[in-house]
């Protein structure tokens, strides 16, 4: 997902996203759309992101203004 750089600075802000050793688990056939990192996450992104029934995952590369989810639901 494409991002404003007004959203990717309030994320920031928000949730404080380190670099972290993961990658996106994305489906094989959009493996080859995921940018290469690295990517910054935290656990206060997936929570707000997951839902109920849902497990999500939260990737940023702020330089590109690009958000990737992986969410997994029940």
């Amino acid at each position: 997902m494409k991002l404003s750089p007004a959203d990717v600075e309030q994320i920031m802000k928000t949730y404080s996203p380190v670099t972290q050793n993961r990658v996106p688990d994305v489906v094989a056939e959009l493996r080859d759309q995921v940018p290469a990192g690295p990517f910054l996450a935290s656990d206060a992104l997936d929570r707000d992101f997951a839902g109920a029934g849902w497990w999500t995952k939260v990737f940023m590369l702020p330089e590109q203004n690009t958000l990737i989810f992986v969410a997994k639901g029940e």
